[in-house]
């Protein structure tokens, strides 16, 4: 329920390839959050914005796409428990999870 922040001192810098990623979770996240508030099962644009983050997410390789890779599933989880499709829910916690246990892997091993 926490959006993703850039900080003031990085406003300046060069964000080309970051600021889109934080723009699309951040509208996913909105739209998520607006079907919540009015009690209604309207997810559609939410699970394509997620999707297309987490999509994009795993073509790349760095820790911080990773993140929102991870994020973003776990946010799908929760659409699609709300929407009662439980297979699609456990697909996204088994990625969820194996990520976790990814990075604590990684973590250790350094």
């Amino acid at each position: 329920r926490i959006p993703i922040v850039t900080k003031p001192e990085s406003m300046g810098h060069s964000m080309g390839t970051i600021m889109p990623k934080i723009l699309t979770f951040n509208l996913a996240l909105a739209h998520h959050l607006k079907a919540l508030e009015e009690k209604q099962n309207n997810y559609k644009i939410a699970v394509r914005l997620y999707q297309l983050v987490y999509q994009t997410e795993l073509k790349e390789k760095s820790k911080a796409s990773f993140f929102f890779a991870l994020v973003a599933a776990n946010n799908l989880a929760d659409v699609h428990r709300r929407l009662n499709n439980s297979q699609k829910q456990e697909q996204c916690l088994k990625f969820v999870l194996s990520a976790i246990m990814l990075m604590g892997y990684d973590i250790i091993s350094h």
